[in-house]
């Protein structure tokens, strides 16, 4: 996990994550009022990822996010918000919610997920 102070009263990332993640490299466009940014993914849910950007957005901000799973052939694109954001050095750590998302995709997903976790989330989640 990344080291990085947190603000906007996000309170931690662990308390407040309703699906699991699971790590994930790579890289997703974010677009945003018809700009496409791009940033390093660090994690993925079946509601939501993780990115690590140099670029500022605002909270409750709507955007288009296109990435891809190892596992595909086809780039998944949701609808999502900006949720969250920490802070570190050099980059801001952006929780984006997703809002809209094909039921394949999220199948995809949510599947990746369940073969990636962590041994940690897998006990955390296992004990919920």
């Amino acid at each position: 996990m990344h080291a990085w102070l947190q603000k906007n009263s996000w309170p931690g990332i662990q308390e407040n994550r309703l699906k699991p993640r699971a790590p994930l490299k790579g890289w997703a466009a974010v677009y945003i009022n018809n700009e496409c940014f791009f940033g390093d993914i660090v994690d993925v849910a079946a509601n939501g990822i993780a990115l690590l950007t140099p670029f500022e957005w605002k909270l409750g901000q709507s955007t288009h996010i296109s990435f891809s799973l190892p596992e595909t052939d086809k780039p998944i694109t949701v609808k999502a918000t900006v949720a969250r954001c920490g802070v570190t050095l050099d980059k801001s750590l952006w929780g984006m919610r997703f809002v809209e998302i094909k039921d394949r995709d999220q199948g995809q997903i949510e599947l990746y997920v369940r073969l990636h976790l962590t041994d940690r989330a897998r006990e955390k989640y296992r004990a919920d």
